[in-house]
């Protein structure tokens, strides 16, 4: 046998080398500056929460003037969408922060005029203002994005809510912190369909209630201003002998449709304390996972 001329060129095929379209996408880890792909939550590194969080933004929107105060409400509507998405290694450290944001609207333009934190005492001095702030002045369509961008915050959309309280910077922020601090627990419905007397005709639900029972509800708008309870059973066990179990508490089938007597019905026949019905559009994929969207979970 010959030896091989170290010369000769070999005429096995070289392995393909990958171009950068072909590459997995990657982001650097903000903590640890490692480079992982970018569908990964948490970093593998150092094991912190390295994914954009998600949730929902509120405004209120002041008498007939042209200021738009908004008030972030993180909490809640953030670890609603942490149990929508799977998450097998949690976050080692979360941090929750109350954000004020107040807004000018001109024509088609809105303006920065306020926007710091609110949730810790800083004595002596000015509030913290997040060091991401760069955009002041944007187009009105362009706020979800520049709240995206630079507060790293994402949200499905902007619900205006009438308020002719004329309260001061401050007085409206010790307001807003009171009604914070005692606790919201959003009752969150996914709506499809037109609207009926201000609601989507079919409204969508899974929860869990004070006893941890997981809890499939389904209602759809039938007439004069009523609506009917179409399904309402237990999902988080398995039964020999039904395919599935109603809640024994449920006593009514017709219910006034509208957001106070669906509240009412689902805390009291349910085992549930919400304090607000929030609605949403189906973003998250409802009927692909069979997370609770919103209780004690």
């Amino acid at each position: 046998m010959n030896p091989q001329n170290p010369n000769q060129k070999n005429n096995q095929p070289h392995p393909k080398i990958p171009t950068q379209s072909e590459l997995p996408p990657v982001k650097q880890c903000p903590f640890c500056k490692e480079w992982v792909a970018v569908s990964y939550q948490n970093c593998p590194n150092c094991g912190k929460r390295i994914k954009p969080r998600t949730g929902c933004l509120f405004a209120l929107l002041l008498g007939s003037g042209v200021t738009i105060v908004s008030w972030f409400i993180l909490v809640i509507l953030v670890l609603f969408l942490d149990s929508v998405i799977p998450n097998p290694t949690p976050p080692l450290h979360t941090t929750t922060r109350i954000l004020y944001l107040e807004l000018q609207q001109t024509e088609h333009n809105l303006s920065i005029r306020a926007c710091f934190y609110v949730d810790r005492e800083r004595s002596g001095k000015t509030p913290a203002v997040p060091k991401k702030i760069k955009t002041l002045r944007f187009p009105s369509d362009q706020l979800l994005g520049v709240i995206a961008q630079e507060l790293d915050r994402y949200y499905y959309g902007i619900r205006y809510v009438e308020d002719d309280a004329e309260l001061s910077r401050k007085d409206f922020i010790l307001q807003r912190l009171a009604g914070f601090r005692k606790g919201y627990k959003f009752l969150i419905f996914v709506g499809y369909g037109e609207l009926a007397d201000g609601l989507p005709q079919i409204l969508k639900t899974r929860l869990s209630n004070r006893i941890h029972r997981r809890i499939y509800l389904e209602l759809h708008y039938d007439r004069d201003g009523m609506g009917i309870i179409t399904d309402c059973h237990y999902y988080d066990r398995a039964y020999r002998f039904r395919s599935s179990v109603t809640p024994s508490m449920l006593s009514a089938v017709y219910i006034q449709y509208d957001r106070s007597s669906i509240l009412g019905m689902v805390n009291r026949q349910l085992d549930c304390d919400f304090t607000d019905v929030v609605i949403i559009e189906d973003t998250i994929h409802f009927d692909t996972s069979s997370a609770a969207l919103c209780g004690n979970i």
